[in-house]
């Protein structure tokens, strides 16, 4: 399966610091970890959607298509990767890890590339923009939880 785990070095400190500020500190982060990894889904779909695909066109099907190029996220033709993207939640704390991903085989190929293939990534980029802002969400947790 090519997935991206989310295990947060450093969780068990900033659950003691919601702890003593609120007792609801694992419900918190588990709700941010699941957010993000619910957002990756999300933006890696959409990306796979949309394209933008400026690369070769072929035919498939009796229909043109046209390929993504190296560095964009790959194009779809039969949504079998799209539909394949599947999220595990959180574990409970202390661990509070997740996952998300695809077990379709080429999903990796697309993401790492080949010896005939450039890669086409489509999964960690999708979760370098869901975690963008994960760390205001969380100062933003704590702050609340001092009120």
């Amino acid at each position: 399966m090519t997935s991206i785990k989310l295990n947060m070095d450093g969780i068990n400190e900033t659950i003691s610091e919601f702890q003593r500020l609120s007792g609801e500190s694992e419900e918190s982060m588990s709700r941010i970890i699941n957010d993000a990894l619910d957002d990756t889904q999300e933006i890696a779909i959409r990306g796979i959607k949309s394209g933008p695909a400026s690369g070769q066109q072929y035919t498939s099907g009796g229909k043109t298509v046209r390929r993504s190029a190296p560095g964009q996220y790959p194009m779809t033709d039969k949504s079998r990767l799209q539909s394949s993207i599947k999220v595990k939640r959180t574990a409970p704390a202390p661990k509070m890890a997740g996952s998300v991903g695809t077990n379709v085989q080429y999903g990796k190929y697309l993401e790492f590339g080949t010896s005939r293939m450039e890669k086409r990534p489509w999964l960690r980029r999708s979760f370098r923009k869901a975690i963008r802002n994960i760390d205001k969400e969380l100062k933003a947790e704590i702050e609340e939880a001092k009120k």
